[in-house]
């Protein structure tokens, strides 16, 4: 993940009107969860490695995103071989497993594994998800298409928009001691707010930058010994428009600590910004904000 400023001196009202409770001046930050897939999106030719026995060619049409796809076709018994180019300086751990996923556009039934693990695909939608698990540090994920079963075969299957990210661990978090809020963290319940906003530097087809980033959560976790229960956030880039509001609220158990902590001045709390089980893309954030209720 990327967390940084937008830019040096980008504010809130830089990117659409602000509404009550933002202020214009404050300050905006990226949050990035990085595509470690270079090129997939084919809007400027093909990429990466392919090769096989049926036939991959680059097609410039609008079959899905942009005007870049690829065209695959294959026999009975054929398959075709697709192995991206990679960021640089991007080397897999066999310790980890990688999201993966791509669009599609096909009429014709068909698989594909990435190494040993199947992915799902979603034929009303057009996409495939699922994981890459390296044997070892340094394999390449690699795509494997092939006709569902012996005597089938499938021809006009439109690929795009291919991203890898590490599956788990795409959290951004603050973790907090009592003495480390303006008013002391005492227990009670408490409410984590953060504004959000589509960021206009992505694309949808990934040509120009990083995609958008589809949806995030807002919550809050105990730390050590302190207990607490917090009803959590989603936003969603589908439902929301402009600048949204994404908080999370402590529930019926308040935020709760050892004395011992306190007076050692101990972590207790947690403050989450979660994109797990989201594909990568880039997101605006502004005015993140702890309150006593």
């Amino acid at each position: 993940m990327r967390f940084d400023r937008a830019n040096p001196t980008a504010v809130a009202s830089d990117f659409s009107s602000v509404p009550e409770g933002l202020a214009a001046d404050a300050p905006v930050y990226r949050l990035e969860v990085v595509n470690l897939v270079s090129g997939g999106h084919f809007e400027f030719g093909q990429t990466g490695t392919w090769a096989g026995s049926g036939t991959a060619v680059p097609d410039s049409y609008s079959r899905i995103t942009g005007t870049g796809s690829m065209r695959l076709d294959a026999e009975s018994a054929r398959d075709i071989l697709f192995t991206p180019a990679t960021l640089a300086g991007f080397t897999s751990r066999a310790a980890v497993a990688y999201a993966v996923f791509f669009r599609f556009s096909s009429g014709d039934p068909f698989v594909v594994k990435s190494g040993s693990d199947s992915l799902a695909l979603d034929f009303n939608s057009g996409l495939a998800s699922g994981l890459f698990s390296p044997a070892a540090d340094g394999d390449n994920c690699r795509f494997q298409f092939e006709p569902e079963s012996i005597g089938l075969s499938f021809s006009a299957l439109y690929v795009d928009d291919f991203t890898m990210a590490k599956s788990g661990g795409m959290t951004l978090r603050l973790r907090l001691r009592p003495s480390e809020t303006t008013h002391r963290l005492e227990p009670g319940t408490w409410e984590f707010r953060v504004w959000v906003h589509a960021d206009p530097s992505a694309d949808a087809d990934g040509s120009a930058g990083p995609y958008p980033l589809d949806s995030l959560s807002v919550n809050m976790g105990p730390v050590g010994e302190s207990t607490l229960a917090a009803d959590s956030n989603i936003y969603s880039a589908a439902e929301s428009t402009g600048w949204t509001r994404v908080s999370a609220i402590l529930s019926s158990q308040a935020l709760q600590y050892p004395r011992d902590y306190g007076e050692a001045d101990e972590p207790v709390l947690d403050l989450i910004i979660s994109c797990e089980d989201v594909n990568p893309g880039s997101i605006l954030l502004a005015a993140p904000e702890l309150r006593f209720r």
